[in-house]
């Protein structure tokens, strides 16, 4: 009879620890997003333009600590023109609009594209 209240006591309290994490993962979905993936394109105003030079130029625009670079790439267009495609991650509040300023300011890009932002929970 000891050995079975004892099984019954440890179970609970797996169980209990169980349902308590379980609580704190359903209060954490509740907060919201936290962060905003994105993606822009940089395009560059002619095929002179070195993309190499841009892409490297365009990590170091942070909007002031705003976005955290998660990726960048040449990417074709057509006709041997190229783009710059960022990916990367805005805290909550963080201004977009502001990060693509900075960025159209570069020299030798002709536009800054927003093509995608989706709100997530978490950092990257």
């Amino acid at each position: 009879a000891a050995a079975i209240g004892a099984a019954q006591e440890s179970f609970r309290v797996a169980f209990d620890a169980s349902k308590s994490s379980s609580n704190r993962a359903t209060e954490a979905l509740k907060v919201g997003p936290t962060h905003t993936l994105i993606e822009v394109d940089v395009r560059p105003e002619d095929l002179e333009t070195d993309t190499g030079a841009l892409k490297n130029a365009t990590l170091l625009c942070d909007g002031g600590g705003v976005v955290r670079w998660l990726s960048a790439e040449v990417a074709p267009i057509a006709f041997g023109l190229s783009k710059v495609v960022l990916k990367g991650v805005v805290e909550q509040g963080g201004d977009i609009d502001a990060v693509v300023e900075v960025l159209e300011g570069l020299g030798g890009v002709l536009s800054v594209d927003l093509v995608d932002e989706q709100p997530c929970t978490a950092a990257l």
